[in-house]
């Protein structure tokens, strides 16, 4: 109960400041003749103004036990609240026998105006940072592509781990803001941790704090980063902790610390996903007739769509969208047009080993989509005479990950497949990355 009591500040805190920001509006309405008739109604603004930050008083106090924010910001922040409050109660108790002191009301308006705006600043140095006024960009240092070519080269924790906190902690936990008084955005004070002690244990994961906070269950207050932030991605999660299982070293380099299988999938994936990318080079295709839209009209009756892939080419992207049939005996029908696609998309279809079968027909594909299927190993080896297939989606299928790899699959080939615990992986070209343990 008092968790949900607490929760309750973000809903109420800025109900007051609405509220008598306009009582003091109407108050100095009042002083004129014309507006003598909105005493009652000014009357009833001032009590649900302090009626409601009293409740924000409350609730924010059980908030700041809870949180991990600044206790600087969260004194001065209670104590312009209780403060401002007091002021526009004993202005109310005042306020009919100072009204011939004109200078002295208006400075009273000017006091309880202040008043008002730094309780209302300081709540949001304590939500968003000292700078969150700021004309500047955010604090948070732009995050650039990765430069790194070989990942067997770069430092595990100046090139992945400290990467990995500037993305997604250094807003919260940067210099400017040090939620849970925790820095993350130098070495020394990863780890020194914050207000709650250490959050790294070398070589010990389950000491670790910072990886039980990123472990917890999305809906958990503690959980981080916290709700509203984008999460860890898995890879990212993996490389945190192979990094502190590893002893948690500040000047190791990829290529001194061995890595599993799952780490070296990792790092394969944090280099493509943060890597710069370079310009991209427009596809040259060969020339090739244009299609006979009965063709594509009988193809889309029986539930698959085909999109051209731009408006220059007679090239197309096909989905079974929609097939009633079995999505072999379909696929044969879109045989007719196979050197006119580019890319085939069977998700969540009946596709078996008799639909493999069909696939090297489709000279021309570059991407493939096989995820959520039945198929299985037996005729995936038919598949590498496919000499332009860049991106194959093997996800939630029937087949084995060692299986997967016993094929002689292009290096240039991006495969999705599933690995222990349901983790998307891609496998791809190992050859600058550390050997894997035994």
């Amino acid at each position: 109960m008092k968790t949900f009591i607490a929760h309750l500040h973000p809903l109420l805190v800025h109900l007051p400041i609405g509220v008598l920001l306009v009582f003091l509006l109407l108050e100095y309405l009042r002083r004129n003749e014309k507006y003598k008739l909105i005493e009652p109604i000014n009357k009833l603004l001032f009590f649900i103004g302090i009626a409601s930050a009293l409740l924000s008083i409350i609730t924010g106090l059980l908030n700041a036990e809870l949180s991990t924010y600044p206790e600087h910001d969260i004194f001065w922040h209670k104590w312009t609240a209780i403060g401002t409050t007091l002021l526009f109660i004993v202005y109310y108790l005042l306020r009919n026998n100072i009204t011939d002191r004109r200078l002295f009301v208006f400075s009273f308006y000017a006091l309880l105006l202040i008043s008002i705006s730094a309780t209302g600043h300081l709540g949001g140095v304590l939500t968003h940072g000292e700078n969150y006024l700021s004309f500047e960009v955010d604090d948070q240092p732009e995050i650039k592509p990765l430069q790194i070519q070989n990942m067997q080269e770069a430092m595990v924790y100046e090139d992945l781990v400290q990467y990995i906190f500037d993305k997604n902690c250094i807003s919260c936990h940067g210099a400017q803001k040090q939620k849970g008084e925790l820095r993350l955005d130098e070495f020394q004070y990863v780890l020194t941790g914050g207000k709650s002690g250490k959050i790294i244990q070398s070589g010990e994961l389950n000491k670790s704090e910072i990886i039980r906070r990123i472990l917890l269950d999305d809906s958990d207050e503690k959980h981080m980063p916290p709700k509203g932030k984008l999460a860890l991605r898995d890879f990212e999660i993996q490389l945190l902790k192979w990094w502190i299982q590893s002893g948690a070293a500040n000047q190791q380099k990829v290529r001194e610390m061995s890595a599993d299988s799952i780490t070296i999938n990792a790092i394969k994936q944090f280099h493509q996903t943060f890597s710069q990318n370079p310009k991209p080079v427009a596809i040259e295709r060969p020339p090739i007739k244009p299609l006979d839209p009965s063709i594509i009209k009988e193809l889309q009756s029986i539930g698959f769509t085909i999109t051209p892939l731009s408006i220059n080419e007679n090239y197309y992207r096909v989905v079974a969208y929609n097939v009633k049939d079995s999505i072999t005996k379909a696929l044969g029908r879109v045989q007719k047009i196979a050197p006119h696609i580019i890319e085939l998309k069977l998700s969540f279809t009946k596709a078996d080993d008799a639909t493999l079968q069909l696939i090297p027909e489709f000279v021309n594909i570059e991407k493939l989509w096989l995820d959520h299927t039945e198929i299985g190993t037996a005729k995936l080896n038919s598949m590498t005479s496919l000499k332009n297939l860049k991106y194959l989606n093997l996800y939630k299928t029937n087949i084995q990950k060692a299986e997967l790899e016993s094929i002689n699959f292009s290096k240039e080939l991006q495969i999705i497949y599933p690995a222990p615990k349901d983790t998307l992986l891609i496998a791809s070209d190992t050859t600058l990355l550390p050997k894997p343990t035994q």
